[in-house]
């Protein structure tokens, strides 16, 4: 009888267990660190973050910031851009005034 009932109860604490790391935010400023890769006008360009700067490949590195999913390069509101990852590897950030979309994948340096 324990038998059954320990096996019923398997199955919902894995459920349920799954929901909550499913359902947890995934912060931003986590996932941003590292760098990342995106093509512009045909040239891979590699973009690297750490936790308080950003650096193009062969530019120098700007402080940002990232709130809530909103990045601002250097403290000019003009470059406002609204990240967000379909995973891990994948990240969009979308501009605040043109509404355009670009796409950089994790660089595999």
């Amino acid at each position: 009888m324990f038998r059954v009932i320990r096996r019923s109860l398997i199955l919902p604490a894995a459920i349920c267990l799954l929901t909550a790391c499913a359902s947890r935010p995934v912060d931003p400023a986590s996932l941003i660190l590292g760098a990342w890769e995106t093509n512009v006008g045909g040239l891979t360009v590699v973009t690297t973050y750490t936790e308080s700067d950003v650096q193009v490949q062969g530019y120098n590195a700007v402080p940002y910031t990232l709130e809530a999913g909103r990045l601002v390069l250097g403290g000019d509101e003009t470059t406002a851009r609204t990240v967000s990852f379909d995973d891990a590897g994948d990240m969009l950030q979308t501009d605040s005034l043109t509404g355009s979309v670009h796409r950089f994948v994790r660089a595999s340096l």
